[in-house]
């Protein structure tokens, strides 16, 4: 398996880009330059901020007073900051794992065909651990 290095040369890595106009595709390289990955690094980490200040803000349970009517809208409350929490705690584990493939020099690889995912995908989505083609069968079974 290729490894992309951070502090490295750029890294050529053989994957699929559009070339021109036209439906064809040929084969290019795919390059993950250590500014590529800090600026993503960057990315991923500021995302991580923000999902670590939202899971604190949404993780309370909130008390709304001792009436019956006060009680079914802190179960309400509840409910909906579960399921929000539950959406949070999720998107915070995908770039918790995406750093952890930078800093294991795996970031950037297709996790079921081992095959590059493109730049574009990556910039796009940055916690992206499957190219689109592999992604899009999974989605499909």
């Amino acid at each position: 398996m290729l490894k992309v290095l951070k502090n490295a040369m750029p890294t050529a890595l053989p994957g699929v880009r559009e070339a021109g106009s036209g439906s064809v595709m040929r084969m290019e390289a795919v390059i993950l330059t250590p500014e590529l990955l800090k600026q993503i690094e960057a990315k991923l980490l500021e995302r991580k901020q923000q999902l670590a200040e939202e899971l604190d803000r949404y993780g309370k349970f909130e008390d709304f007073g001792r009436g019956e009517d006060e009680n079914a809208a802190e179960i309400a409350t509840y409910s909906d900051n579960l399921s929000l929490g539950q959406t949070l705690a999720s998107a915070l584990r995908d770039v918790n794992n995406a750093l952890s493939r930078i800093a294991s020099g795996t970031y950037g690889m297709c996790r079921y065909c081992n095959e590059p995912i493109p730049e574009k995908r990556l910039l796009a989505r940055p916690t992206s651990s499957s190219c689109v083609k592999c992604k899009t069968e999974k989605k499909a079974l």
